[in-house]
């Protein structure tokens, strides 16, 4: 696992460097899997990756890779809205997602199959 956790963290710092320039200090959380099924656990509504613990208000940037292939799963969309418009994010096997902890998102209901993906944050000083 620690070789792609590797890949990852490259990818949010180079993210950073290139287009947030957020002031990251670490990676203070295990990845977290998620897996969607055509249940009522199979979604996941509006919400920002901002409060609750001590850990998820340091949050700055989240990074989702996709771990199911798109044709394993029908609905389940990542959708992100940066601002007044919903982008939908990539459905490719090992595609990656990387946008500011405080944007809100979701995962459309699963119609069938099941998606899995692995979330990543990284963390620094809280936003001011």
């Amino acid at each position: 696992m620690e070789w792609v956790m590797e890949r990852l963290i490259d990818l949010v710092r180079r993210s950073n460097r290139d287009q947030f320039e957020f002031d990251l200090r670490e990676f203070a959380e295990s990845p977290q899997v998620a897996i969607y099924k055509s249940s009522e656990s199979g979604h996941f509504s509006w919400h920002s990756d901002i409060g609750g613990g001590p850990a998820s208000k340091r949050r700055k940037l989240t990074l989702v890779l996709q771990l199911s292939d798109a044709e394993a799963y029908e609905g389940g969309n990542l959708e992100i809205m940066p601002g007044a418009q919903i982008l939908s994010a990539s459905r490719a096997q090992g595609g990656v997602s990387i946008f500011p902890s405080f944007t809100l998102h979701q995962v459309t209901p699963v119609k069938s199959g099941t998606r899995h993906s692995m979330t990543v944050w990284a963390h620094g000083p809280a936003f001011r």
